[in-house]
């Protein structure tokens, strides 16, 4: 026998917190157990260990509450506690309702107007984002712009019953898509930046060729076909009165324009300069080692193979390029070269050069272009000594009357 255990003793009280169904009943166990069962009078046990605990009787009648306790650890082991409670058939007859009227939600300053419309209610609140107004009316003017929350709380005091209704707005600017700047030239394949004016955060694109993409508001999308294309954005601003707008632009992407350009595989030093014109369509720009313009200028040049560019722009600013390589060799047996009455030989020269202008001065310049030689007096024909000069191209430049009249090309070989 354990003379030490004490003696289980079930025990709870209830307080109603209506007077009018649905009526709702807060119940508070004072008992001291381990193990707790209720029937709240329907007959069905269900463990419920909280202290304090509500629960709401829908229909009106007699309802007999009962609390069974289990400790095995006292000299009892279970007791129960029980008590009748009336629930009267009287019932809340709120009925909350409202109208509510706004003004212009994208104005600097938003009027909004509501008022209880309902019945059955002796105590009407609101509450505007945190703040609390208490009247059957309610009327205030709202300089900031965002989200809010209007909520009107009617309560039927007799029956500690309240309805809650809520409307959510924004005030503030409209979310606007005015226009898309389109960054890149339109032609396929086309690497395109868009960059839209717009207030909104984020955005949703889809580009009319099946794919679409989401995020900031800016974007990038390749198009790798030629065709007519429809943009379409739709961006949003979460804290604007108005929080979507939405944008269509038309496209099209051109072809670009076919390119050609020829020159021969085999050139000789010796030419000198050389006119580009074979490039179609006309009026493109040629690029490479030794071009200037529409010209070749050989003698810049020292043996080897080369790279000429041809690149044209259409109407459309698409752009397209053309190359062919060729290769410079110092030719031997080139015919002698005769102008009016210029003249020299041999081409190419080894230990000496005869120059024949028929009275007119000259001078040679080396590739880069430094005068290395120039004729101290009028000479139908100078012959000059090159065996001490380095094996390259020269340039040889006719004077009459000190204006330039012809300027030719020769090569030194030892």
């Amino acid at each position: 026998i354990d003379f030490e255990s004490h003696s289980l003793a079930a025990d709870f009280m209830y307080q109603p917190l209506t007077d009018c169904l649905p009526y709702e009943v807060e119940f508070t166990n004072w008992s001291d157990s381990a193990s707790y069962f209720w029937d709240l009078g329907d007959g069905i046990w269900q463990g419920i260990s909280a202290t304090s605990f509500s629960h709401t009787f829908e229909q009106p009648g007699d309802y007999f509450i009962r609390l069974a306790c289990f400790n095995d650890q006292t000299c009892n082991v279970f007791d129960t506690a029980s008590v009748a409670i009336h629930v009267p058939a009287s019932e809340s007859l709120l009925n909350a309702d409202w109208s509510i009227e706004t003004g212009d939600l994208c104005a600097d300053s938003v009027v909004i107007a509501a008022i209880f419309t309902g019945s059955g209610a002796d105590l009407v609140e609101w509450n505007l984002d945190d703040s609390v107004f208490s009247d059957d009316a309610f009327n205030q003017i709202i300089t900031s712009p965002g989200s809010h929350l209007l909520e009107m709380l009617a309560t039927d005091s007799l029956c500690q019953y309240t309805q809650t209704l809520q409307y959510n707005f924004q005030t503030g600017p409209a979310v606007f898509i005015d226009s898309i700047v389109v960054i890149g030239p339109m032609c396929a394949p086309a690497n395109l930046l868009f960059d839209p004016v717009t207030n909104a955060d984020s955005t949703w694109w889809s580009f009319g060729d099946g794919n679409s993409n989401s995020g900031q508001p800016g974007t990038t999308h390749d198009y790798n076909a030629p065709g007519n294309y429809q943009l379409e954005v739709i961006g949003w601003l979460d804290s604007a009165c108005v929080n979507s707008d939405t944008l269509i632009l038309g496209l099209e992407i051109f072809d670009p324009p076919m390119v050609n350009f020829w020159i021969e595989d085999t050139l000789c030093l010796q030419k000198g300069i050389i006119t580009l014109n074979t490039g179609s369509p006309a009026g493109g720009v040629y690029s490479g080692e030794g071009v200037a313009g529409n010209f070749l200028d050989l003698s810049e040049l020292m043996n080897g193979a080369y790279e000429i560019q041809y690149t044209f722009t259409d109407t459309n600013s698409c752009s397209n390029t053309a190359a062919e390589t060729f290769e410079l060799l110092l030719c031997d047996n080139v015919p002698l070269v005769t102008g009016a009455a210029f003249a020299f030989f041999p081409n190419p020269a080894n230990e000496s050069l005869m120059v024949s202008c028929g009275g007119c001065e000259f001078a040679v310049s080396d590739h880069s272009g430094k005068i290395i030689f120039e004729s101290s007096h009028i000479s139908s024909e100078t012959l000059l000594s090159t065996q001490h000069w380095a094996e390259g191209a020269y340039q040889l430049i006719f004077l009459v009357d000190g204006v330039v009249a012809k300027v030719a090309t020769f090569a030194i070989t030892h």
